[in-house]
């Protein structure tokens, strides 16, 4: 999902569609979102881009009221969001994290600076963790097991903090460029 704040005020969420191109308007149901500000104390232009999730235990509050009706939270999260009813949404329990900032008039030159950025406007994020050798990347890799972490993940993304030396090693149309 990428969130679009002006003024201070949510003003759009869009899905990343397929191979990287904007997907649908998804607003009224990311409106929904627990923990997600619909106002942020920042004027100026932002973009977002993070995940929108149903957590294992809500996955399971809502497959045991609809048996066999659900594969699993990630289907249902991407469903939900294309909900037409923004109340199915809100019962379904959405939540949002960012991961990453496409567009400000502010300079980062670290990845850190931008999640404490985000975090400074109440906009929730990934955990994350800044790591300076392999042994630590091995730790990290036990502490978020996928069978083990409390909402649905893909895996564990590696990032250098130092964004420009990232940005030195090109994009893929599924990781585009992030400021």
């Amino acid at each position: 999902i990428i969130l679009k704040y002006q003024e201070g005020k949510l003003i759009q969420a869009i899905t990343r569609g397929s191979g990287g191109e904007i997907g649908e308007d998804v607003t009224h149901t990311i409106r929904t979102c627990r923990k997600l500000p619909l106002h942020i104390p920042h004027r100026e232009y932002l973009e977002v881009r993070g995940e929108c999730f149903i957590s294992y235990e809500t996955f399971k509050e809502i497959s045991n009221a609809n048996p066999g009706r659900y594969k699993n939270p990630r289907n249902l999260a991407s469903g939900t969001v294309r909900q037409l009813d923004s109340n199915i949404a809100r019962e379904r329990s959405l939540e949002f994290k960012a991961f990453a900032i496409v567009k400000t008039n502010n300079s980062f030159k670290t990845k850190s600076e931008q999640f404490k950025f985000l975090m400074s406007l109440g906009i929730p994020v990934v955990e994350h963790r800044l790591v300076s050798s392999s042994k630590e990347i091995a730790d990290i890799m036990k502490d978020f097991d996928p069978l083990k972490y409390e909402n649905p993940v893909d895996g564990l993304i590696l990032e250098y903090n130092d964004l420009e030396y990232g940005k030195s090693l090109g994009v893929t149309t599924h990781h585009p460029l992030n400021i």
